[in-house]
C-alpha cells in the first residue's frame, strides 16, 4: 500500500508540509503564518490540495542512501590515507552518521563565551547572502506588496500586524484590525517567471555574485575556527576529527 503523499501540521504559528511519497525522502516545506502570503509559499498550498503529486521529491531515499555512503566512503578513504588510527577514524564516523553529537563549535558560539568581532562578520555575511538571494527569488519588478486586512486577537500570532487605533475589546480579550502585507506576482505573466525563480535554479546556474557571497561566508567561519580560508577538504577533514576528538 503506498504511503498518503502529503502530511501537513499547523499550528498558531506555522504551518509544515512534509511530502511523503513511497519510495522517496522526506522534504519539509516550513511556512510562517506571516510569509504565507509569498508566492513560493502560495503554490506550496495551492499544491497540497490540487496537486500534491508536484511536490514529488526528485530523488528516492535509495538514491540519497547511496549518495550519503559513497561520501562516508570517501571520507574514510582520506583519513586512512592520512595514517589516523582506524579506531579514532570509525569512532568519527559513527558520529557523522549517527548524527546524534556534532563538532564543537568555534569559540563564542553556544559555550557561555562573549560573541566576538568575527561572529557578527558571519551574521553580516549570511544577512547579505539571504538577502540576494530572496531579491532574486522575488525580484521587486515582478512583485508587490499587498495588504490583507483580517481581525486578530491581541496577543496572538498576528499581534505585530495589529493596527492600534481598531483595538477593542471582546469580553476577556481584545481584537484589531491586522493589516498584513504580503508579497504577490504583479500580473499572470511574472506568475509564469517566479515559478522558475526557485533555489535549486538558481544554484544550478550558479552567478557570480552567488559564489563571492559564500566565498566571504566560508571566510568568516573560517577565520572563527582559526583555520586559512584555502585549506583543502581533505585537510578540514582531518581538523574536524581532531575537534571531534577533544570534545
Amino acid at each position: 500500500m503506498a504511503n498518503p503523499p502529503l502530511l501537513v501540521l499547523c499550528d498558531l504559528n506555522r504551518i509544515i508540509v512534509r511530502t511523503n511519497f513511497t519510495g522517496t525522502v522526506s522534504v519539509k516545506h516550513e511556512i510562517a503564518l506571516e510569509a504565507l502570503g509569498q508566492p513560493r509559499n502560495v503554490e506550496i498550498m495551492r499544491a497540497v490540495f490540487h496537486n500534491p503529486e508536484s511536490l514529488r521529491p526528485g530523488r528516492t531515499s535509495t538514491a540519497i542512501t547511496q549518495d550519503a555512503a559513497r561520501r562516508v566512503a570517501e571520507i574514510a578513504a582520506v583519513l586512512r590515507e592520512r595514517g589516523q588510527d582506524p579506531t579514532l577514524v570509525a569512532h568519527f564516523l559513527e558520529r557523522i552518521i549517527s548524527c546524534f553529537e556534532t563538532f564543537p563549535f568555534p569559540p563564542g558560539v553556544l559555550d557561555g563565551q562573549p560573541p566576538t568581532a568575527i561572529h557578527a562578520e558571519i551574521a553580516r555575511a549570511a544577512k547579505e547572502l539571504n538577502e540576494l538571494r530572496e531579491n532574486w527569488l522575488n525580484p521587486p519588478e515582478w512583485t508587490k506588496v499587498e495588504t490583507l486586512n483580517f481581525l486578530g486577537t491581541v496577543g496572538g500570532p498576528w499581534d505585530r500586524y495589529i493596527d492600534p487605533a481598531t483595538i477593542e475589546a471582546r469580553g476577556t480579550f481584545e481584537v484589531g484590525t491586522v493589516r498584513y502585507p504580503r508579497l504577490v506576482a504583479r500580473d499572470d505573466g511574472c506568475v509564469a517567471k517566479l515559478k522558475q525563480r526557485t533555489l535549486t535554479n538558481l544554484y544550478n546556474q550558479g552567478p557570480a555574485w552567488l559564489a563571492a557571497c559564500h566565498a566571504k561566508l566560508d571566510a568568516a567561519v573560517a577565520a572563527a575556527y582559526g583555520w586559512p580560508v584555502d585549506l583543502p577538504d581533505d585537510t578540514i577533514i582531518e581538523r574536524l576529527l581532531a575537534l571531534n576528538l577533544d570534545a
